[in-house]
């Protein structure tokens, strides 16, 4: 599937509206990752604010529920299964006197709508594959009935993606591999978490790039046509991104205008999107033409809309005899220019009028600290100068890590984490989403200021590192995510030299 690339102006959207949506994204603070903007059928803008690029696999955390969905639809379409089918009889493992008489009445479309009745998910379990999700989904009882009450319920799409392996001797992964991410042309090296029982999570957890989202925002387009061959009934995809549910009973903003088989629906009337936290979003307009994608890491992911309706939409609106040739030579220098801002950067402590320096003084290289304990895991750490930077040696446990750091610019490495670590903190899920990683630095009033991101999720790590009598006083904060890093460590100089590199 070959994507047509196009300008702004010959697809009737003004370039300038585009500038102004970059602008807002600046303004604003927002870190977006990559985003691509197409209208009839063609990308107009496209963009990675650097370390980030266009190729890389990104978390999609609950966009991924619009994929487990499209999958229910295949094996509606083939027979295999029934929308009111209950889901329990998918189940023989779980005895039926021991699941509440509502749950009992929950069907594979109450699963794919979020209506099952249930008000709450069991805490923590998401963090934690030892423990039995499917058990646990049907002990967790239906304080409502099913189908009256929407609540926003991850472990019901995984429910959905262990009921699609058990129905079709696949995981939902292996089979969207040759029936949907093929055919559509996404990248090789996309991947699927795994939750318990060794089912696709589901609910989050699929790994692919902004212009897979992109492709599979054409087929929704498209309602399942791919180059005129439908690959999944027309009327799947009307029923999936019809409004089933009301959300308005818990959810405000964008979020209050329906819910269909694990698709949002939009203020725009006709618009749907599938969206997963902190900024991944895969949002069509059909009667507009216009189809919006994104990998980001943005706490308030709204804005990141917010910036798209104030800006693009206007944009369509107006007569192209006005637009300006010059905001097209704009554009395209602006977007082979975009760089993802520190949060260093955008602190009150962090002092715009002083000089960035590039290194450090000689009283902190050349020695390691020792870190206390920390939920990190980051044991030792030590610094050397480099011709423009500083070079970082960290480690956790046993694992040892160098990075290159520069005021200026993002400087990409790897990151190898401890295995014993990982293991002790369940820390199991997307642990390769760490490998890939950059970070910027700098010396400013006596303080030096690091940021690290790891491109392929949603998460940018700030420190502050202070010098202190006994060694570094670190201050370590977490840009978003469910569970927030913040906190302050101490890191004592060990009595030895550094050995050289």
């Amino acid at each position: 599937m070959e994507i047509r690339r196009s300008k702004p102006a010959q697809e009737g959207v003004d370039p300038a509206g585009i500038l102004a949506f970059l602008d807002e994204i600046e303004e604003k603070q927002i870190h977006l990752h990559s985003f691509m903007l197409l209208r009839n059928d063609a990308v107009i803008a496209e963009g990675s604010y650097a370390p980030c690029r266009q190729e890389d696999i990104h978390t999609l955390f609950s966009l991924s529920k619009s994929f487990t969905s499209t999958g229910i639809g295949f094996l509606v379409q083939e027979g295999q299964i029934h929308l009111e089918d209950p889901a329990l009889k998918f189940f023989p493992e779980i005895s039926k006197e021991k699941v509440c008489d509502r749950l009992q009445k929950i069907t594979v479309k109450h699963l794919l709508t979020m209506n099952t009745g249930q008000t709450s998910e069991p805490e923590g379990i998401f963090g934690d594959p030892a423990r039995d999700w499917i058990q646990e989904f049907w002990m967790n009882e239906a304080k409502e009935e099913p189908g009256t009450w929407f609540f926003y319920n991850t472990l019901a799409s995984y429910m959905l993606s262990a009921i699609f392996t058990r129905v079709s001797g696949e995981t939902l992964f292996d089979y969207l591999k040759v029936h949907l991410f093929t055919p559509l042309g996404f990248s090789k090296d996309i991947w699927w978490e795994k939750g318990a029982g060794g089912y696709n999570a589901g609910g989050f957890g699929l790994n692919i790039s902004v212009e897979d989202i992109a492709r599979f925002a054409l087929l929704l387009e498209h309602q399942g046509n791919l180059d005129g061959m439908q690959i999944l009934s027309k009327s799947w995809w009307q029923d999936a991104v019809y409004p089933w549910s009301d959300p308005s009973n818990t959810w405000e903003g964008e979020n209050r205008y329906g819910y269909g088989y694990q698709f949002w629906g939009c203020h725009v009337p006709g618009s749907f999107r599938g969206d997963g936290a902190f900024g991944q979003y895969c949002i069509v307009l059909p009667k507009e033409k216009l189809l919006f994608v994104s990998t980001a890491g943005h706490e308030n992911m709204q804005q990141i809309a917010d910036a798209l309706w104030h800006n693009i939409l206007p944009a369509l609106e107006k007569s192209p005899d006005t637009f300006q040739p010059k905001a097209q030579t704009e554009l395209e220098q602006r977007l082979l220019q975009l760089q993802l801002p520190t949060y260093y950067e955008e602190k009150e402590s962090f002092s715009s009028q002083r000089d960035c320096q590039t290194q450090l003084p000689k009283e902190w290289c050349q020695k390691n600290y020792r870190l206390d304990t920390n939920i990190l895991g980051i044991t030792e750490l030590s610094f050397e100068n480099t011709q423009k930077g500083v070079r970082i040696h960290l480690t956790h446990g046993t694992c040892q890590n160098t990075f290159e750091v520069e005021p200026e610019v993002w400087r990409e490495g790897t990151l190898t984490l401890d295995k014993k670590y990982l293991e002790e903190n369940q820390f199991v899920f997307g642990t390769r989403l760490y490998e890939k990683m950059a970070a910027r630095g700098c010396l400013n009033d006596g303080v030096y200021y690091l940021d690290f991101i790891y491109p392929q999720t949603a998460y940018q790590d700030t420190w502050e590192l202070r010098k202190t009598d006994q060694g570094i006083r670190l201050w370590i904060k977490r840009n978003t995510g469910f569970d927030r890093v913040d906190f302050e460590v101490e890191a004592v100089e060990m009595k030895r030299k550094m050995q050289n590199s």
